[in-house]
């Protein structure tokens, strides 16, 4: 899809660019994605790498191609930064509580080239049924930028089976990360990471 909007409107100019390819609702979403030099680079980099217009983000609620998101994740792969990269590759397991009592157990992958592998089991006990523990698995795409010295910005963009086998395609995220150690880092709610989520914890 995105490959046929870039050929349609790649020789237009910018204003009527923005307008082939129906981006004039980008300023009413959050500030955090699209704008106007980010739609310009964004296409500069997909048309210069064929590989990277492949890296497209899939709306889960309209299961179409989300292309404020999709030229968000394509420039920080691009751009994503070889030292940050560096200290997150590895293999991370995180373990939490779910809402049903049980846990949720997540095993991640990151590689340096910016692949990752992803499984993810969620164990729920039933009276007179025993425990059960649904798996999901998946691999995708990975970019790390520095904030500061030990947080940095993680996007992934990851297709994936869920435990009832429903493929999941390009579904695309992004969150800060700190690291508290060589050995693990968690998941924060903002840049500051004045609050936090799960930790992750290097197996290997």
């Amino acid at each position: 899809m995105l490959r046929l909007l870039w050929s349609k409107c790649r020789f237009l100019s910018m204003p009527d660019l923005r307008s082939c390819m129906d981006l004039s609702s980008m300023n009413s979403l959050r500030p955090h994605f699209g704008g106007p030099a980010a739609t310009a680079l964004a296409l500069t980099l997909a048309l210069s790498d064929p590989a990277l217009a492949q890296l497209v983000c899939i709306s889960p609620q309209t299961h179409q191609v989300d292309i404020v998101m999709t030229q968000e994740f394509q420039r920080r792969f691009a751009g994503r930064d070889p030292r940050a990269m560096e200290k997150f590759s590895g293999v991370w397991s995180a373990q939490e509580p779910n809402w049903q009592g049980g846990t949720v157990d997540v095993k991640t992958t990151l590689n340096g080239d910016g692949t990752l592998l992803f499984e993810k089991n969620t164990c729920v006990s039933m009276q007179g049924l025993g425990t059960s523990c649904p798996r999901e698995s998946g691999q995708g795409y990975w970019a790390a930028a520095t904030v500061s010295e030990d947080i940095v910005f993680m996007s992934t963009n990851v297709t994936y089976s869920d435990y009832t086998g429903h493929l999941i395609r390009s579904e695309c995220h992004g969150r800060y990360v700190r690291m508290s150690n060589q050995g693990s880092f968690f998941d924060c709610d903002d840049a500051q990471c004045r609050s936090t989520g799960s930790t992750h914890t290097r197996s290997r």
